[in-house]
């Protein structure tokens, strides 16, 4: 198992994985959840080491191919897994399987523009809601044997981590929405991402708490935290983290909206940070 970064390239970080064919970040505590083909789930810290096997949650894979993507309102982890769909449970190990309503699923991605989940499966394309269940079928595409294995969408992450965030150093945020040019934007943080925060576009990722309040008032921190998208629809932020050997280790996260005079128009996913 490896990590590339920007600034370091590319370093393994933990060995003993055999045969590994997907791999998600818990969002809440930042570890990595790798499965291999044999069906088990690893979970692995960010320093590589392995704390917890969750054996056999999945059958064991045939043509080795699979995907796992977060929910971010239950922290829950939507996998697809050799022709199925499942929603793993990262905290107890467990594993639901949704592939009565969503058959000969090869492969799945979060939608962060039109919202929920896209997936090839049934002949064709498929956006689907996993909190209720509801699936519309976008384009057929030739049928299961013709369909093509693999599905990304554009923009499928609006805020990334530029460096590693390290005690006492300026952390610097790319923010991304594509199509909102020249959009005012508003981002702020918080310790925890649920229960979030309802609004008429969606749920915010992010709670109420201490940080989310102080996020909002100390621009010498969290800087270029509000303004105006820039022509391709972005923006450069910051988080000035403390110098403090109190502060590594804990774990944050940011979400950012845009908006204008009608109400929010686009919401983040919300990006986790474990200062170093």
């Amino acid at each position: 198992m490896f990590r590339y970064s920007f600034t370091g390239g590319l370093r393994k970080i933990t060995l003993g994985l055999t045969n590994p064919i997907a791999i998600e970040e818990d969002p809440s505590s930042g570890d990595f959840l790798v499965a291999t083909a044999a069906g088990d789930v690893y979970r692995v810290t960010p320093a590589g080491q392995i704390t917890t096997l969750f054996p056999r949650v999945f059958p064991a894979a045939m043509c080795q191919t699979a995907t796992m993507c977060t929910e971010f309102d239950t922290g829950q982890i939507l996998v697809a897994w050799d022709g199925q769909l499942h929603r793993f449970d990262p905290t107890r190990g467990r594993t639901t399987t949704l592939s009565a309503s969503y058959p000969l699923v090869a492969d799945m991605d979060r939608d962060p523009i039109g919202g929920g989940f896209l997936a090839l499966g049934g002949g064709g394309l498929i956006r689907f809601d996993p909190q209720n269940g509801a699936s519309v079928l976008i384009a057929s595409l030739g049928g299961p044997v013709t369909i093509p294995t693999h599905v990304a969408t554009w923009g499928r992450r609006m805020l990334t981590g530029m460096a590693r965030p390290a005690s006492g150093v300026v952390y610097p945020i790319t923010l991304a929405m594509p199509g909102e040019a020249g959009v005012a934007y508003q981002a702020a943080a918080s310790f925890t991402i649920r229960p979030g925060i309802p609004t008429p576009a969606g749920r915010i990722h992010l709670a109420t708490d201490a940080l989310y309040h102080f996020s909002l008032a100390a621009p010498t921190m969290f800087r270029r935290f509000s303004g105006s998208l820039d022509a391709n629809g972005s923006a450069q932020l910051d988080v000035k983290i403390p110098s403090a050997p109190a502060y590594v280790g804990q774990r944050f996260f940011i979400a950012a909206v845009s908006y204008d005079f009608s109400g929010i128009r686009r919401i983040s996913e919300p990006l986790g940070v474990t200062i170093e």
